[in-house]
C-alpha cells in the first residue's frame, strides 16, 4: 500500500516546502493539491501570489527526494499545463472535468516524460475513463462533493466506485 499526502498552501509557496520537509523520510511520494478559485475553491498557491508564472518557478528550485504529483484543480489547465511540467513533478493529475480538449492536454503530456493522471469529480461516470486507459498512468477519484474543501465529509460512494475502477 502506498501512501501519498495531499499538501496544499493558501499563501505562498514557503508553506508548500515547509509541509514537504516534514513527510520527507516518511514516504516516497507527495502530491500538492493545486486549486484555481475558479474551478475549485478555495484559491491556493500559485493562484495566491499573484504571478503564477513565477510562483510556478518556486517549485522548479525545490530540492527534494520525494516524488512529486500535481493535482491540478484548474479550470483549463492546458493554459499552464507546460510550465507545470517545467517542475520537477513525476506525475500530474489533470480533471476531465476542467479541460478544453482532453486529447490534447494527454498529448502534451504523452509528449512529456512526466507522468499523466486523470482526475475525475464523484459525479462523473467512471466510463470516460475507458476511452482513455491506454494512455493514463493513473485515476484519481475524488471522494468529496466540493473539491478544494478540506475537512469536507466523505462520500462512501466512492467505494464502491473504486471497486468499479480496479
Amino acid at each position: 500500500m502506498q501512501i501519498i499526502p495531499s499538501i496544499t498552501a493558501a499563501l505562498s509557496f514557503y508553506e508548500i516546502e515547509d509541509k514537504i520537509r516534514q513527510v520527507e523520510g516518511l514516504v516516497e511520494w507527495v502530491q500538492i493539491d493545486v486549486a484555481d478559485g475558479e474551478f475549485a475553491m478555495p484559491l491556493s498557491w500559485p493562484y495566491t501570489e499573484g504571478d503564477v508564472d513565477t510562483a510556478i518557478g518556486e517549485l522548479k528550485n525545490l530540492m527534494t527526494d520525494l516524488k512529486i504529483e500535481l493535482h491540478l484543480m484548474v479550470k483549463n489547465p492546458e493554459d499552464t499545463l507546460d510550465e507545470w511540467i517545467d517542475t520537477p513533478a513525476s506525475r500530474i493529475f489533470v480533471h476531465y472535468e476542467a479541460v478544453k480538449n482532453i486529447e490534447e492536454d494527454l498529448t502534451v503530456l504523452d509528449m512529456s516524460k512526466t507522468e499523466c493522471g486523470l482526475a475525475l469529480n464523484l459525479n462523473t461516470p467512471l466510463d470516460v475513463v475507458g476511452e482513455f486507459i491506454d494512455r493514463i498512468d493513473d485515476v484519481q477519484l475524488m471522494s468529496i462533493k466540493e473539491l478544494g474543501h478540506y475537512g469536507a465529509h466523505f462520500e462512501e460512494e466512492v467505494i464502491e466506485r473504486i471497486k468499479t475502477l480496479r
